[in-house]
């Protein structure tokens, strides 16, 4: 590869890029920094919607979805995390270094907040499923998923909500 910048000629060093198929060169002797993508074939249709091309002949939708793309899938994810842990970057983003176990801090945030989400979701479906309000606990109205105090409050502020909202009409 030539450099653009110096007109040297020598190899340089490759190393991967934050955008899909596309690596970054840096010159050995002007040390200035190159993106190139890679040069492939025009991929063909996906053969069951004809959405872009993924993987054996289907979309990454369709083939995620099959029994192979799922086994490949997970082989593929399970690859790349070790491959982060042994470089000692986050198994997350894959840039940030690791500030606790194998995440970095934004990355660990986000995976405590989709925790913290589907504990909350799982509690409520398990509330409504006993017959209790899934706010409070209580035991929920004969007529409603809420109790009486959460129903009153629902009450209120859709009547409150429809005055606003037929005024500003």
């Amino acid at each position: 590869m030539i450099c653009k910048h110096c007109g040297h000629d020598k190899p340089a060093t490759e190393f991967g890029a934050r955008k899909p198929r596309e690596r970054q060169y840096v010159c050995k002797a002007c040390r200035r920094v190159e993106s190139g993508k890679h040069r492939r074939p025009t991929p063909r249709p996906c053969r069951i919607c004809g959405g872009e091309f993924y993987a054996k002949g289907l979309c990454k939708t369709h083939y995620v979805s099959s029994p192979d793309g799922k086994a490949a899938d997970k082989r593929r994810k399970a690859k790349m995390r070790q491959e982060r842990i042994d470089a000692g970057v986050c198994v997350d983003c894959g840039w940030a270094l690791p500030y606790n176990g194998t995440r970095c801090k934004d990355c660990a945030a986000a995976h405590a907040a989709r925790d913290d989400q589907a504990r909350v979701r799982q509690r409520y479906q398990e509330r409504i499923a006993a017959g209790l309000c899934p706010r409070c606990g209580e035991p929920a109205e004969s007529d409603s998923r809420l109790c009486q105090r959460h129903h009153e409050a629902h009450r209120k502020n859709n009547q409150v909500y429809r005055n606003i909202k037929g005024a500003t009409l």
